[in-house]
């Protein structure tokens, strides 16, 4: 589902703001959450169960972060900042250094002969994976 498509704008968004709207002002950030979560599920079903992995990891990791000392602080953030920078290069880069990698080794030995390569990766990115 696209932002300018008609079921974005004639069904999924007056139903969202409609049940926003109707329930409690405490519940409204949960509604935000799961209207979020639908929208990202309805257009990318591949990745999603890496969206919630993601989700879960950073809310037990910030909760972490809040109670610990500033050394453990650093040490909770680095992992976080290893694992979205590492989920990152795995989707967006890793083909393009395999490509590379495989160009490498063909030109070091030439045209001849049977050469090992690294196998292709073909990963389709996951919607945001850049935000």
């Amino acid at each position: 589902m696209l932002f300018c498509s008609e079921e974005f704008i004639f069904v999924f968004l007056p139903v969202f703001f409609l049940i926003y709207y109707v329930v409690p002002e405490r519940l409204r950030n949960l509604v935000l959450f799961a209207g979020s979560l639908w929208f990202y599920f309805s257009g990318e079903h591949t990745w999603f169960f890496l969206m919630i992995i993601s989700i879960l990891l950073h809310f037990w990791g910030t909760s972490k972060m809040y109670r610990k000392r500033q050394s453990d602080r650093r040490k909770i953030l680095v992992f976080l900042l290893v694992y979205d920078f590492g989920i990152l290069f795995i989707f967006k880069y890793l083909p393009f250094l395999i490509e590379e990698i495989n160009k490498g080794i063909q030109w070091f030995h030439g045209s001849g002969g049977n050469v090992l390569t690294l196998p292709q990766v073909q990963l389709t990115l996951p919607l945001g994976i850049s935000f």
